[in-house]
């Protein structure tokens, strides 16, 4: 998840809506969630380009703020994963984020806003399914290969693809490219394949 001002919105022609619009079995339904993950990492330039200082801390005495509100512990809002998240190089070898630029297109802006601030300045936008399912696929614990199936799902509703493990596969590869697939070992390769077949027949 991020969280965007209003005015950054760019493009996009990804694919599935909110996993709230699938019905699953309830193996691989859930009602609730432990914590809120956010990207953190893009969040302070994005607002200090609005002139607004501080907007690390800001956030973060919000997210206690709430905490406290509502009695919920101190890292129910957290960015604990963007450490592994991989970065990407355009052309000109500038480093970017691949994952809130994808976040950041239209179609995405569209389909997966969760939130929008009564002011209009602040706007919740939820990862694309495909980044989604990708960092999922690397810890693949507990809930993921449900998150999985309920995202695949949302595609099949959307746009009636048939999902199969070598199409969830091409797909990641083709928007996920600098998860750098082609540099995964055998039995790197091996493990991901069982994960895709395991939460396409769920």
């Amino acid at each position: 998840m991020f969280l965007l001002p209003a005015q950054h919105h760019h493009n996009n022609n990804s694919n599935s809506p909110p996993s709230s619009a699938v019905h699953a079995p309830p193996q691989t339904a859930r009602t609730h969630t432990r914590d809120v993950d956010y990207i953190a990492r893009s969040f302070p330039h994005e607002w200090l380009a609005l002139g607004i200082p501080n907007p690390a801390e800001r956030l973060k005495d919000c997210i206690a703020i709430t905490a406290a509100t509502f009695g919920l512990g101190m890292d129910w809002m957290n960015a604990d994963a963007d450490i592994a998240l991989p970065m990407a190089q355009e052309c000109t070898n500038d480093t970017y984020d691949p994952i809130h630029k994808a976040a950041l297109q239209p179609n995405n802006v569209q389909l997966h806003t969760v939130y929008k601030s009564s002011n209009g300045l602040l706007h919740l936008i939820s990862v694309t399914p495909f980044w989604a399912v990708a960092l999922k696929l690397v810890r693949y614990t507990k809930w993921d290969p449900g998150d999985i199936c309920l995202l695949l799902r949302n595609g099949t509703n959307i746009s009636g693809t048939q999902w199969s493990a070598d199409l969830v596969e091409e797909w990641l590869v083709n928007h996920c490219w600098p998860m750098a697939y082609a540099s995964y070992d055998t039995q790197k390769k091996a493990v991901m394949r069982a994960r895709i077949e395991h939460a396409v027949t769920m």
